[in-house]
């Protein structure tokens, strides 16, 4: 599991990963489905 901290924008973030992911082929090296699960912090406003 990895954590990303501060990212501004998560859409253009997923959008970046899932493309790194896709072009690494990271997909041949996975035994079932992939997918991201991502945890932020609540917002003390």
């Amino acid at each position: 599991m990895e954590i990303y901290e501060d990212i501004p924008d998560m859409a253009a973030f997923v959008t970046a990963l899932n493309s790194a992911v896709e072009a690494l082929r990271c997909g041949e090296f996975t035994l079932d489905e992939r997918h991201l699960e991502c945890f932020v912090a609540p917002s003390l406003d």
